[in-house]
């Protein structure tokens, strides 16, 4: 996996690349620490070092083929309880 860099304020988004571990953070209104978070990511890319540590069980909940299931297994229990 490619490292993201997320320029994100504390919430939902913020607590979902951390949990991912796919990403490192910045927040956005912080420019110096931007700017250190892409120096840090700069020189690891250059030393061939992948700060990112992917969890790829919970980053598989979100693949198109296990929403497509769950919104099928959704709408056949809509249609069986209305049916």
């Amino acid at each position: 996996g490619k490292t993201v860099l997320g320029l994100l304020p504390p919430g939902e988004a913020r607590e979902l690349l951390l949990r991912a571990g796919s990403g490192i953070i910045a927040r956005p209104d912080d420019v110096e620490d931007i700017g250190r978070k892409l120096g840090e990511l700069f020189q690891q890319h250059e030393q061939g070092i992948t700060p990112a540590e992917p969890d790829w069980d919970f980053i598989s909940q979100f693949a198109l083929a296990r929403q497509q299931e769950k919104l099928i297994q959704t709408l056949d229990f809509t249609i069986d309880t209305k049916g």
